[in-house]
């Protein structure tokens, strides 16, 4: 067997006083480019700072004519029937019954919808037509600003039918928001409650990306919390 060797007389010598040329990815940076980061750079804080003092005015208003109100009973257990814009007096408590109010009316109405909703997505709705409609309705409800459904509800509500504005049209308007959210929330909880090794049906863009000759619904196996994607074409 033999060993190539290299010679020493082959190798190059290199002077203790030569320079090694290294090779850089990255070039200085110029005195301009410096300059006009820095000036970036102030700019952006000084526009931070600006924007603040509006906010921190707002604030200070807030603190210094209100906490002294708060902090009495009295503010709290007052309505504010009776009080014009230009009298002082009143308080929060039609506030807070109102919102009470207006929260279990919108808990009562979406939640069972979006309940029962997710329940038959997951289990029930498969490829047909019914269930790939109401998917879709779930994701144009999901990305629908807030505004846009008040503003839905108030043209149907009170200008349509001729009911007054009152909480019920706000609620209302808050179930267009809050039953998508629960359609989600409940795909979820019935998928991570699966006992391991049952099977899902759920609705997998994912899987569609990835097996473009996949139905958009894939099963799922779970096993100790692990979930285990599979379709007919991949296993």
């Amino acid at each position: 067997m033999s060993h190539a060797v290299s010679s020493p007389a082959l190798q190059p010598r290199i002077s203790p006083h030569q320079k090694i040329e290294t090779s850089t990815t990255f070039t200085a940076i110029s005195t301009r480019r410096k300059v006009t980061n820095e000036m970036a750079r102030v700019l952006v804080f000084a526009t931070v700072i600006v924007a603040f003092i509006p906010l921190l005015w707002v604030l200070w208003e807030l603190i210094s004519r209100g906490a002294a109100v708060t902090l009495s009973s009295s503010w709290w257990m007052k309505s504010q029937m009776g009080i014009i814009e230009s009298q002082a007096g009143g308080g929060a408590y039609h506030a807070i019954m109102g919102t009470l109010i207006q929260a279990l009316i919108t808990s009562a109405l979406s939640i069972p919808i979006g309940v029962l909703t997710g329940i038959y997505l997951v289990e029930y709705a498969g490829e047909s037509r019914l269930g790939k409609v109401t998917t879709f309705m779930v994701d144009i409800l999901t990305g629908v600003p807030s505004i846009v459904a008040a503003l839905f509800i108030y043209s149907l509500w009170v200008v349509l039918f001729g009911f007054e504005r009152s909480g019920m049209a706000v609620s209302l308007a808050l179930v267009l928001l809050m039953v998508p959210v629960i359609i989600r929330n409940t795909d979820a909880a019935g998928c991570s409650s699966r006992p391991a090794g049952s099977s899902v049906r759920i609705r997998s863009p994912e899987m569609e990306n990835y097996c473009p000759h996949c139905p958009p619904y894939c099963n799922v196996r779970h096993y100790h919390g692990n979930h285990v994607v599979g379709c007919k074409n991949h296993g």
